[in-house]
Parts: C-alpha cells; sequence; structure tokens
C-alpha cells in the first residue's frame, strides 16, 4: 500500500508525504519500522496526537476528527472487520480502572502485527494503536482509548461500506 499523509508543516491536510514505502520507485519493498510508523501517525495527526486519548475535551474537536477519518481511510484496505471487532472486542470489556489490563493487550497486537505479511495500512493501524496504549496512564486515558478505538472501527466499516470491492 502506498499511504499518503499530510505534510507535517500543513496542518490543514492536504499534504502528499510518502509513508508506507513505494514499490513503483526502486525502492522494493523496504520494512517500514515501527518507530516510522508512530512518527507517520504523529505527523498526521499533529498537534491533534496529544488529543487522542482524551478526544471529548479537545479544542478542535472537528479537526481531530476529520484528520481520524483521514487516517482510516489511508489504512482501512489491509485490514479486517474481523481483525478490528476481535481487537475491540478484547479492549472494550477493560474496565478504565485496569490501565494494566489494556497494556497486556500489546502482546495480542504484536501477534496481530505479525500475521500481516507486510500490509502496509494494517502494520500502520496496529503500531499506532501500540503506541497509543504505551502511552496510557490512568483511567481516563483507558477510556479515552476506547473512545478512539471505537471510532476507528465505525470509520473503517463506513469505508468498508462505500467501498466493498476495493478490498
Amino acid at each position: 500500500m502506498n499511504g499518503k499523509y499530510n505534510n507535517p508543516g500543513d496542518r490543514r491536510g492536504g499534504g502528499n508525504r510518502n509513508f508506507g514505502g513505494d514499490r513503483n520507485k526502486g525502492g522494493g519493498d523496504r520494512q517500514i519500522s515501527p518507530e516510522e510508523f508512530v512518527k507517520g501517525a504523529q505527523d498526521h495527526f499533529g498537534k491533534h496526537y496529544a488529543d487522542l486519548l482524551d478526544m471529548e475535551h479537545s479544542a478542535d474537536l472537528d479537526g481531530l476528527d476529520k484528520q481520524l477519518k483521514a487516517f482510516v481511510k489511508l489504512h482501512y484496505k489491509d485490514v479486517t472487520s474481523s481483525q478490528l471487532r476481535n481487537i475491540f472486542g478484547k479492549i472494550k470489556p477493560i474496565e478504565k480502572k485496569e490501565v494494566n489490563k489494556l497494556k497486556m493487550q500489546r502482546p495480542k497486537l504484536a501477534y496481530v502485527i505479525a500475521r500481516q505479511n507486510k500490509k502496509q495500512g494494517a502494520l500502520a493501524l496496529m503500531y499506532w494503536f501500540d503506541d497509543l496504549i504505551g502511552r496510557v496512564k490512568g483511567e481516563k486515558d483507558v477510556e479515552g482509548f476506547k473512545t478512539l478505538l471505537e471510532a476507528v472501527v465505525a470509520y473503517h466499516k463506513y469505508f468498508e461500506t462505500l467501498n466493498p470491492k476495493q478490498r
């Protein structure tokens, strides 16, 4: 997949930063490191990255939502609904006070990542989820991550329904 991210200098969107590796420019199938995936997500969300675990208190919820929708649109094709539902199904019942229980989902994400066979969009989403879980510090962040994941699942379903033959 050849994903495009917003230019870090342009927080309004529409940037054209190649992030998923370009197989057509002689670069082959270069493996992208988890750090590069996370950096790409941070560049995409810009100043909103810090708000992802506390969306309801974001000063610019509309802007954050627009960026989230664009991010999912870039990566939804490589992830199946059942993969996302499987992840969401494990995380949804976690109580807000169970920070460590949420963090214990990281090995399960590693398993999902290992099964992706270089599907760049799936890797990007899974590494991004892993980074965000790593940033969870307390009850508010647990609830924030669950809210974010629910939004990702909803937008994934939206794009999958709009473009059923692109899978």
